[in-house]
């Protein structure tokens, strides 16, 4: 059952800004149930989750700021620009890695 005008609910990307396309939600699909997908037998109609690789953000000088799934190419990205903010990011994924087990 879907609430919204168009198929997929939160796992969509839509047309928000004329010209590019941006996730919804599609970033929750990971906490879609497994249970749910197995049930309804949705691979069997095509549905494929695709893991998240990374992405970037685009500066107008024509740079960029790239993020990775791995920690340390996304580490090396923030070196670029920040050797501080860089180490930074070691210590914040420590803390957030404690912090969720």
């Amino acid at each position: 059952v879907e609430k919204n005008d168009w198929v997929g609910g939160a796992a969509t990307s839509r047309e928000l800004t004329p010209g590019f396309l941006y996730s919804n939600c599609s970033y929750v699909c990971s906490l879609f149930r497994p249970e749910i997908m197995r049930d309804l037998d949705l691979p069997r109609f095509g549905l494929q989750v695709i893991s998240y690789e990374g992405g970037a953000v685009f500066r107008r000088d024509g740079d960029y700021l790239a993020n990775y799934r791995d920690h340390d190419a996304h580490r090396r990205e923030f070196a670029r620009f920040s050797k501080r903010d860089a180490e930074a990011y070691d210590r914040y994924s420590r803390d957030v890695t404690r912090q969720c087990r």
